[in-house]
């Protein structure tokens, strides 16, 4: 049997590797899937969307985009 790497984790570890965000993981239905979990009363929206930024500027890379 091959067990393939979850995509998934990889970029959490890319994110995480990076100082942008950490993220962590959970699993639904099965799968792996990245997990935030904000708790400082200060976070703003402008912090969630540079978290976004972070995951998707670091997916588009991992798949040469």
């Amino acid at each position: 049997m091959i067990f393939h790497r979850s995509p998934n984790k990889r970029l959490m570890e890319e994110v995480q590797a990076s100082g942008a965000a950490f993220l962590t993981q959970a699993t639904l239905r099965g799968r792996f899937a990245l997990r935030a979990c904000v708790l400082h009363y200060a976070t703003t929206e402008a912090d969630i969307a540079a978290l976004v930024d972070a995951v998707r500027d670091t997916g588009a890379r991992l798949v040469g985009g």
